[in-house]
C-alpha cells in the first residue's frame, strides 16, 4: 500500500562490487539528550509520543506549580525558547487527573484557575480574508509596548486580540467561546515556563465553555515585544485547537471515558502547529530559530516524538507548496499519528522525495538538498559517511517518520544501489528522486568501467558516477 510505505519513510541503500560478500548492518544514529531539566523531561516522550503518568506528573511540577509528593527533573537551567509554552504539561497530566491523589488535584485545579480579575477576550467575528502564508507583523495591531504607564495586562491583551482575527482568517473559522487572559501575579516555585493554555471547562468537564490564557512573570520580565506577540499567537491559537477538538468529540480525555478519540494529544500535532503557527503570525523570532535548528540537526528523530520543534514539519509542507493552514483542522480530527499524517499529505510523493535531502541544508547542491524557512540558522543534519569497497554488501535504513542522510565514498569498481520506500540520490552532477536500483561506474580508467582481472560483469546498463 502506497500510504503504509511512506509513512514507513523506509531507505535501503545495497552496494555491492564486482564480488560478493555477507552483508554487515551498518550502526543507527540515537537522539543525543540535552542536559537541561526540559530535555531529561522530553528524552522520556516514547516513539509513539505517549508520556507515562510519572512523567506527566513531572512535567506539571516542573512547567506550572509544584505538586505533593513528586520531585522536577533535575539538569541545568533550559534555555528561553524551550520555556516559552507550557501546554504541553497540561496535555500530558490530564488523561491521569482521575489517578492524581486529592492533594496533587487540588494542586492542578488551583494551578489552572483564572484570576478572578481575568481580561475576558470576547468571541470573534466572521474571519475576512488575508494572504496565503507567513503574515508579516505589520497584519497585527500595535500593542502599546514595555512603557511605564502601560497596564502590563493589556499588552498581552491587545496581542491575543490581535491574532486571533488572523488565525481565524487563516483557518476560515472564528472563536465562539472567550478567551480569559490572566497575568499570574507571582512565578510559581519552581516553574519557570512563561505562558500556557487550557480549556473553561464545565458539567463535569465535558463541556468547553471558554479558553484560559494564562501569562507568567517571566515573559514580563524580557521586556521582548516580539516575543511577546510570538507567544500570544501561539497560545490563542491553542484556543482554536481546543474548539475544534471539543466540537468534534476529539478530546477523549476531558470528556466521558465512552466518548471516542484521541488517548493523548500529540506533541507534535498541538504544540508543533502552534509553534509554527506563532512564526507565521509574528515571526521569524529567535525562538522560532531555535526550534528549527533542533529539527534540522536531528533527522534521524521519529516525528512522533517531537513536540516543538515538529515546526520544521510543517515548514517543510509549506515548502512544497502545501498550506499548513488548510490541513490543521483535518489532523486535528483524526484519532491517529498515522491518520493525521495522512491528513497533513504527508504521504505526497514531492514531500516525500525532497523531506531527508533538505536536511542536507547544501547551497553548493540542488534546491532539494536545501531546506529554506525564514529563519536564520546555519543548523544541519550530520551526514554519515560511509566507505564502500569491492565486496562490500549492507543496508541503510530510516526507522518510520525518520529521516537519513548519507554519503557513501566508494572505492568498488562497480556500486549497485537498490532503493525502497522514498529516497533521493546525487551524484556526479545529477539530482535523482525516487530511484528504484541504480548501477554505477565508480572506478574507471580510460573512461572505461573494468572489474579487476579474472571478473567479469554481468548486470544491467552502467551510468558513469
Amino acid at each position: 500500500m502506497r500510504a503504509a510505505r511512506a509513512l514507513g519513510v523506509l531507505l535501503v541503500l545495497i552496494l555491492a562490487g564486482c564480488s560478493a560478500q555477507p552483508p554487515s548492518p551498518s550502526p543507527s544514529d540515537a537522539v543525543t539528550a540535552g542536559d537541561s531539566s526540559y530535555d531529561h523531561l522530553f528524552d522520556q516522550i516514547g516513539d509513539d509520543g505517549s508520556v507515562s503518568m510519572a512523567t506527566a506528573l513531572q512535567a506539571f511540577a516542573l512547567a506550572i506549580a509544584p505538586l505533593p509528593g513528586v520531585t522536577p527533573p533535575q539538569g541545568s537551567d533550559p534555555p528561553l525558547y524551550e520555556r516559552m509554552d507550557a501546554t504541553f504539561a497540561i496535555d500530558w497530566l490530564t488523561p491521569y487527573l482521575d489517578q492524581l491523589t486529592p492533594d496533587q488535584q487540588a494542586a492542578v485545579a488551583a494551578a489552572l484557575t483564572p484570576a478572578s480579575d481575568a481580561v475576558v477576550i470576547q468571541p470573534t467575528g466572521a474571519p475576512g480574508a488575508t494572504p496565503n502564508g507567513f503574515v508579516p507583523n505589520e497584519a497585527l495591531a500595535a500593542g502599546p509596548g514595555f512603557v511605564s504607564d502601560a497596564s502590563p495586562d493589556q499588552v498581552y491583551v491587545d496581542q491575543v486580540s490581535a491574532a486571533v482575527p488572523v488565525i481565524a482568517a487563516k483557518l476560515g473559522r472564528g472563536l465562539h467561546w472567550p478567551i480569559n487572559v490572566t497575568l499570574n501575579p507571582t512565578q510559581k516555585a519552581g516553574a519557570d515556563f512563561l505562558a500556557y493554555t487550557e480549556p473553561e471547562l464545565s458539567q463535569g468537564r465535558t463541556k468547553m465553555t471558554g479558553c484560559n490564557v494564562f501569562v507568567n512573570p517571566l515573559l514580563v520580565a524580557q521586556n521582548d515585544f516580539p516575543l511577546v506577540q510570538e507567544a500570544m499567537a501561539h497560545e490563542a491559537f491553542h484556543c482554536f485547537q481546543l474548539q475544534l477538538e471539543f466540537e468534534t468529540g476529539h478530546l477523549t480525555f476531558y470528556n466521558a471515558p465512552t466518548n471516542k478519540g484521541k488517548a493523548t494529544r500529540y506533541g507534535w500535532i498541538i504544540e508543533g502547529q502552534a509553534q509554527w503557527v506563532g512564526e507565521a503570525v509574528a515571526g521569524p523570532t529567535q525562538d522560532g530559530d531555535a526550534w528549527w535548528s533542533i529539527y534540522l540537526a536531528s533527522p534521524e528523530r521519529p516525528l512522533w516524538r517531537r513536540t516543538y520543534d515538529a515546526q520544521g514539519f510543517y515548514q517543510h509542507l509549506a515548502e512544497e507548496g502545501i498550506d499548513p493552514w488548510s490541513v490543521f483542522d483535518a489532523m486535528l480530527e483524526t484519532d491517529s499519528d498515522q491518520a493525521a499524517y495522512l491528513a497533513a499529505n504527508g504521504s505526497n510523493d514531492q514531500f516525500l522525495n525532497t523531506w531527508a535531502s533538505g536536511f542536507v541544508r547544501n547551497q553548493s547542491l540542488p534546491q532539494a538538498w536545501d531546506a529554506q524557512g525564514p529563519w536564520f540558522t546555519n543548523a544541519h543534519a550530520q551526514v554519515v559517511v560511509k566507505p564502500v569497497k569491492n565486496g562490500d554488501s549492507f543496508p541503510l535504513e530510516a526507522a518510520p517518520v525518520t529521516n537519513a542522510d548519507f554519503a557513501l565514498q566508494s572505492t568498488a569498481d562497480i556500486t549497485e544501489l537498490t532503493f525502497k520506500g522514498h529516497a533521493r540520490m546525487y551524484t556526479d552532477g545529477v539530482d535523482t528522486p525516487a530511484v528504484e536500483t541504480v548501477d554505477l561506474c565508480t572506478n574507471t580508467t580510460a573512461n572505461a568501467c573494468n572489474c579487476p582481472a579474472g571478473l567479469y560483469y554481468n548486470g544491467p546498463y552502467l551510468q558513469p558516477s
